[in-house]
């Protein structure tokens, strides 16, 4: 009786060592699989698609016409043909009356209203221009945009959500926290400024904006977005994708 009280005994405890080794090893894989899905992609996040100006939720400013500002991220190896999961698209909603305001009256309101965006601004060609956005995806109140090890830029070198370019370079930097986002640069990429048809719904398709930002008049129901493209050819444009587009969270 003695033995098979013991064989039993070693059965169970046989059984339950399998059991625990089984989870020792899927458990490490599971939170592999969790990280990987995670990455890059807690900026759209379980967010309120848009198909219209209604679906915005985060707004700035008063009156009694409506403009949007939607935003493209693309993080992508090869960004002339990202994969949906790669883009990153949101968008914020601005109020306001007459005088009319430009686009660059829209960008500066929107940036010192939302803490998460950051817009990196300087003058060119008698005008302003923007040399990147950066967005706090996991909304932590820390942005750091680095050159490899170097860090070039901090939620610091913002006032009210803008930081005036001192001739640096914006080519070639990455958010150091992958849950961040980052678009820029100047010479070898670049932010690009698109318009589309003004109505209460977000426009099939946009078009390449021959304005500057400071120089652009709003209109009642404008939509205005920006992506990113590569410097060499109006062929590689990263077209905005309105099928992707996403309520940036009011905050």
């Amino acid at each position: 009786m003695k033995n098979l009280l013991n064989l039993i005994f070693a059965c169970i405890f046989a059984s339950f060592i399998l059991s625990c080794s089984e989870d020792m090893y899927t458990l490490p894989e599971n939170e592999k699989l969790t990280e990987v899905n995670t990455t890059l992609s807690r900026a759209s996040e379980n967010l309120q698609p848009v198909t219209k100006i209604s679906d915005i939720q985060n707004w700035t400013g008063t009156g009694s016409n409506s403009s949007i500002l939607a935003i493209q991220w693309v993080n992508a190896k090869d960004i002339t043909k990202p994969q949906d999961n790669e883009i990153h698209f949101l968008a914020w909603g601005y109020y306001w009356d007459s005088p009319t305001p430009t686009g660059m009256d829209m960008v500066m309101a929107i940036a010192q209203k939302d803490p998460r965006l950051y817009v990196v601004v300087g003058e060119q060609w008698g005008g302003i221009v923007i040399k990147g956005f950066a967005y706090d995806g996991d909304n932590d109140g820390f942005i750091k945009i680095c050159k490899g090890s170097t860090v070039v830029l901090t939620e610091e070198n913002f006032t009210n959500g803008i930081y005036w370019e001192e001739g640096q370079s914006f080519d070639g930097l990455t958010p150091s926290d992958p849950d961040d986002l980052w678009m820029g640069g100047w010479m070898e990429t670049y932010a690009t400024y698109w318009l589309g048809a003004e109505g209460i719904n977000v426009p099939s398709q946009y078009t390449y904006s021959t304005e500057l930002v400071d120089q652009r008049q709003l209109k009642k129901n404008s939509w205005d977005a920006w992506t990113f493209s590569t410097i060499n050819s109006a062929e590689v444009n990263v077209d905005p994708r309105p099928d992707l587009m996403k309520a940036a969270p009011n905050n």
